[in-house]
Formats: C-alpha cells, sequence, structure tokens
C-alpha cells in the first residue's frame, strides 16, 4: 500500500504555519504568570493547583491518581457505505491527549496496553505533555518508548493539540511520527484509496489555514484528525465520513452519574465525548489517554481506542 502527500505545496504550507505557530505561541506566553525562565502558568492552571489541594484535604487525591493509571481498551466497528472495498476490516489505532508527564511512570501503563493491540495505522491527536507552554523536550524518551511499541502496518500519523509547541514537530518526526499540519496523505492500493487529513489545533489556535486543509476533494473516503471536535461543521461540509478527536479528556473530573462539569469547548459541546454523527459524518471524541492539570481521574476513564472500519453490505 502507497501512500503520498495529497497536497504538493506541503513544504510552503509548513512556513506559513510556522510563522503564524510561533506569533500565537508568543503572544498567549504574555498573559501567564512566569513561573521561571522556561515555565509559565495561566490564571487556569492556579485554579486547578488550588483544586488539587481541596482533593487532598478530602483524601481523595490518592484514589484519584489511581483512577487515571485505569487505562480501558476500548474496540468496536464502524460500517461506511463509501468505504473501499479494499479497506473493509482495515483497523485503526487512535491515541489522544497523552499527557506524558503528568503521571509519572504513565508511558507503561500505555505499552503494556499496546502491546497487544495490532492495526493497519495510528493516528495520534495531540496533547502530548502537561503544560501549555514551557519545558517539552523532557517528554520524547517516553513518547519514543509508546511510539516503538506500536505495532502498525502503515505508520504512525498525528496532530498538535492545544497543549504542543511548534518546535515538538522535528523532533516527533525524528521518532517515526508523520506530523499532518494542515495537511492530507492518500493512502492508496490496487483496488482504492482514502484520504486523511490533520489540521493543527482549533482550540487555542484558531486559522483560516485549518478549513482550507479540509477542502480536498469528493467523492473519496476521508478521515479528519483534528485535536477537539470543534471543526466538526467544517469537516462534514467538506464531505469527511469519519473524524476523530480528543481533547476533553470526558470531562476527566466528573460527578457520580457520569456528567462532566467542564468541556473546555468554545463549540461542539454535544460532541464532547464518545461516538457521535453530524449529518453524514460520524465522529468519535476519546476520553484520552493520560490527564492534564491533576493527575486524576474520577467518574471517567482514560482510553486507547481501536476502530474496525467496515464496508457496508
Amino acid at each position: 500500500m502507497d501512500t503520498t502527500l495529497y497536497n504538493s505545496k506541503t513544504k510552503l504550507n509548513r512556513e506559513v504555519w510556522l510563522s503564524e505557530r510561533k506569533a500565537k505561541e508568543a503572544a498567549k506566553s504574555k498573559y501567564k504568570l512566569k513561573l521561571n525562565n522556561r515555565q509559565h502558568l495561566s490564571w487556569i492552571d492556579v485554579g486547578i493547583e488550588a483544586f488539587g489541594v481541596l482533593l487532598k484535604t478530602l483524601g481523595m487525591y490518592q484514589q484519584g491518581i489511581e483512577n487515571a493509571k485505569k487505562v480501558s481498551t476500548k474496540q468496536f466497528s464502524l460500517t461506511f457505505d463509501n468505504l473501499p472495498d479494499s479497506f473493509n476490516d482495515f483497523t485503526v489505532l487512535h491515541l489522544s491527549d497523552l499527557h506524558i508527564d503528568t503521571i509519572e511512570g504513565f508511558e507503561e501503563v500505555l505499552i503494556e496496553k499496546l502491546n497487544s493491540v495490532d492495526c493497519d495505522i495510528c493516528f495520534w491527536t495531540g496533547d502530548y505533555r502537561k503544560y501549555t507552554s514551557g519545558a517539552y523536550e523532557h517528554v520524547f524518551p517516553a513518547l519514543k518508548k509508546i511510539a516503538k511499541s506500536i505495532n502498525s502496518k502503515h505508520g504512525i500519523y498525528a496532530t498538535l493539540g492545544n497543549h504542543d509547541t511548534y518546535a515538538m514537530v522535528p523532533h516527533l518526526q525524528d521518532m517515526g511520527i508523520n506530523l499532518l499540519i494542515n495537511e492530507t496523505i492518500e493512502l492508496q492500493n490496487n483496488f482504492g484509496n482514502i484520504l486523511i487529513t490533520g489540521t493543527d489545533d482549533p482550540h487555542y489556535y484558531p486559522s483560516e489555514h485549518h478549513e482550507k486543509a479540509l477542502q480536498t476533494k469528493k467523492g473519496v473516503f476521508k478521515i479528519a484528525l483534528i485535536h477537539s471536535p470543534e471543526m466538526y461543521e467544517e469537516a462534514e461540509k467538506n464531505g469527511y465520513s469519519l473524524y476523530l478527536c480528543g481533547h476533553t479528556h470526558a470531562g476527566q473530573i466528573c460527578l457520580p452519574n457520569g456528567y462532566p462539569p467542564i468541556k473546555n469547548l468554545k463549540k461542539g459541546h454535544q460532541f464532547s465525548r464518545g461516538l457521535w454523527q453530524h449529518n453524514n459524518m460520524v465522529g468519535y471524541t476519546s476520553p484520552g489517554c493520560g490527564v492534564s492539570g491533576l493527575p486524576v481521574r474520577y467518574n471517567t476513564q482514560g482510553e486507547i481506542t481501536v476502530i474496525h472500519l467496515k464496508k457496508k453490505d
């Protein structure tokens, strides 16, 4: 099976993206509290840490950590009319929101699960570190170990999330992870093809370039990889059949009935977790593997997602 870049202007697109992303990251840092030369905290971060103190006082903190370490493997099938026959039973491994430095040694929890999963292709939909700014190099050894543990016939394709910096890109690519930054690849064999588009994060870093990246050819099965569900309208309008995302952690800290008080979305609140549909497009919002802010979960569980694509009879 062959993989080719669908957009021939990739280098130019990357240069435009890089300039814009650098400026936006710098602008966001201005409004954060400077903890040291390499770390800035937002007021939200400060509030989260204060909530952590409350959880410790109530004796709930350690149980929350144990909950966060319990990651499930969820498998299900999705059926599509327009899936090429040659991609029937095509298996997708979806990982989102690893936040690998929030809990020490968390990569080993994931690797134990991943060792038993075989897939045709693997997708990562962003958020590889705990904080949204500051140091990032320390997460690479753990991410590299995770990448090596994945048995994917056609490799790993990834997008950036709102916790990720542009400076991570070359390091992730050196690990063999293929970044899709407002770019599309065409996966093809002798009997059919599908398109896979990845955009930059729309939550912190919205841009007209994200929507332009989704303006790909019609009449072919297409998958959108986007950090959050916030571009569901644009993807469906451009004929995407499957939209894979994360970002919300399914609430991370939910009420006993599973309701998430905080969804952390500007739009698409109804798509904050699990399987959903918008007109002709199916979407899945992963609860994520890891956690951010605090190393805890309540009434929700981290997840490795395995999706089997099926051709409708």
